[in-house]
């Protein structure tokens, strides 16, 4: 869940809500918004990470179904070894009956990774259980997150004084179910959430991370003429309900020099991100010549 006018980041989900809030003139808004829209029938906790007020609100999702105000983000995606289009949890279903391999394979672990406030972005890989988590982070890099080589760091989901995991932690140390946050960039921060998922078998492979499916990229209007956007107006993500816009319109847009091309990972919009060093776009005439891995 989104406000629809301030600059924050807020989801919603199970019992707990988050809102990242940016700290300066405009942070009591958006903690009005939420008053406002749930009937103060919530109960906040407010810290800070480097430059956003976090607000954790615990809720009754219950309710919230009831009411229509609880909003899971899903999205279709593409299996990357076959080339089936399937939403979320089937694809991980998918995973497991279609693309592992007999005995005798190599062992892996499944991660599922998502945007930890945009979940309409996801991937799922695998990697050997020997493994470690700045494999995960390196691949992150790659294909969701590298702009200005920003330092980066692995943390419980609750923050305390001894949060942070070592990136030389090994695969083989997490349990099915235990979720890990990473963070890129501590100005403008990315955060993904990570689920360790099951201990699977594969073929041997050319590189050690293997991309097994990702989302589909989401698409947007132009603000100005409805045409499929290219660019995202970092500018108007904090001043308008629609930042997005054509190549055209992006021409003649009074802040022209804060575009940013359209990308699909959670970081889109942010610092000086521009996609241009994901090589992963979904290809499926590749995938038909059996070029997958």
């Amino acid at each position: 869940m989104r406000c629809p006018r301030w600059p924050c980041r807020c989801v919603v989900e199970k019992d707990v809500g988050y809102c990242a809030i940016l700290r300066g003139g405009t942070q009591v808004p958006p903690l009005m918004f939420f008053w406002q829209l749930f009937s103060g029938r919530l109960k906040t906790q407010v810290g800070y990470s480097g430059l956003c007020v976090l607000v954790y609100i615990e809720h009754d999702s219950n309710n919230f179904q009831k009411e229509g105000l609880l909003m899971a983000a899903t999205s279709k995606g593409n299996c990357y070894v076959c080339g089936v289009e399937l939403g979320k949890v089937a694809m991980k279903n998918h995973i497991l009956k279609a693309h592992t391999a007999e005995s005798g394979g190599q062992k892996c672990r499944l991660l599922k990774i998502e945007g930890a406030y945009y979940k309409e972005y996801w991937l799922y890989i695998d990697l050997p259980m020997e493994r470690s988590l700045y494999e995960v982070d390196s691949f992150l890099r790659w294909i969701w997150l590298e702009c200005c080589g920003h330092m980066s760091a692995f943390r419980t989901p609750r923050r305390t004084e001894y949060s942070e995991i070592d990136m030389s932690a090994k695969l083989s140390a997490f349990s099915a179910g235990d979720k890990i946050l990473h963070e890129y960039d501590f100005g403008t921060t990315t955060t993904s959430l990570i689920t360790i998922m099951e201990c699977i078998e594969r073929p041997p492979q050319r590189e050690i991370v293997r991309l097994l499916a990702r989302n589909v990229a989401p698409t947007y209007q132009c603000k100005e003429c409805n045409a499929p956007a290219e660019y995202i107006c970092t500018y108007c993500i904090y001043d308008s309900d629609n930042p997005f816009l054509c190549t055209l319109c992006g021409n003649n847009h009074d802040h022209d020099e804060r575009l940013l091309p359209v990308a699909n990972s959670p970081r889109m919009g942010e610092c000086g991100y521009d996609g241009e060093q994901d090589p992963f776009t979904f290809d499926l005439e590749k995938i038909k010549r059996g070029d997958t891995d």
